[in-house]
């Protein structure tokens, strides 16, 4: 009899469902952009984030279960997960740099359709100097924590300070995402004004998704840390969840200097 270092996998519903509530908090998140409302949208957006991060945690259950319990997280899946959460980061690199490429284009070289001029006619853009610059230091100071609670889940010393950082690093997601739907809500302009507003909405908007997501993320990770568990799958999770958090703060002083700074 020989071993096998990767576990085969029994049925599960847990990625049926996971589908499903995707399917839901995205149609929610770009309904709420497109009819630029905080009633209804919001609504549905809060029913599916609440239900995604429930889908989140009762996954992770099992996943606690069977890494801590039934020994099936081994060396190599840990490698492999990583390995893969490096690709999918790098696809992810990929995915924006889509919107940068058509943000220079038409910024660089003018279509006569929007007068030869960036900004176009008629689009007053968002003072750099207002929310955006808030929302910087917001997630300047949410890297900061998250970088604090990394070196501190790895510290026998002062891992109790894990659990208060990483919920510091949670509100500081929240509140930049309630600062990005006032600005939303707020701007002269919507996703139908031009290609500066299509771009700008889906790129800040596909941004502000995955700042929701990473901070999910977190959230699922939060009860365990508090609770004191630090199986292997907990440290991994979250050595992933800090990586997340640290793309998407770099995305978004990209987005800042490129589409706030220099595009005003």
């Amino acid at each position: 009899m020989t071993t096998n270092p990767v576990y085969i996998l029994n049925n599960s519903w847990w990625p049926l469902l996971a589908a499903f509530s995707g399917l839901s908090f995205m149609t929610s998140f770009l309904s709420l952009l497109w009819l630029k409302s905080l009633t209804l949208s919001s609504l549905f957006l809060a029913v599916s984030a609440f239900m995604t991060l429930t889908l989140f945690y009762l996954w992770g259950q099992d996943l606690q279960r069977e890494s801590a319990l039934s020994g099936q997280m081994t060396e190599t899946i840990e490698n492999s997960l990583k390995f893969s959460f490096i690709l999918f980061i790098s696809s992810e690199v990929m995915f924006f740099m889509s919107f940068f490429w058509a943000f220079f284009h038409y910024s660089l070289s003018p279509d006569p359709e929007i007068g030869t001029n960036w900004p176009p006619l008629g689009v007053e853009p968002i003072p750099f100097f207002e929310t955006p610059l808030l929302n910087t230091i917001i997630l300047l100071t949410s890297g900061i924590t998250i970088t604090w609670a990394h070196h501190a889940f790895f510290s026998s010393k002062s891992m109790m300070s894990t659990p208060p950082l990483t919920a510091a690093t949670i509100l500081l997601g929240v509140y930049f995402t309630y600062l990005q739907l006032e600005e939303y809500t707020t701007s002269n302009f919507s996703m139908n004004d031009s290609c500066y507003g299509s771009v700008f909405f889906l790129s800040t908007g596909f941004h502000g998704l995955h700042i929701l997501v990473g901070s999910m993320f977190l959230v699922s990770l939060l009860p365990r840390m508090v609770l004191g568990f630090n199986s292997s799958k907990d440290i991994l999770h979250f050595e992933l969840a800090a990586w997340y958090w640290h793309f998407v703060d770099v995305v978004w002083l990209f987005l800042y200097i490129c589409m706030y700074w220099w595009g005003e």
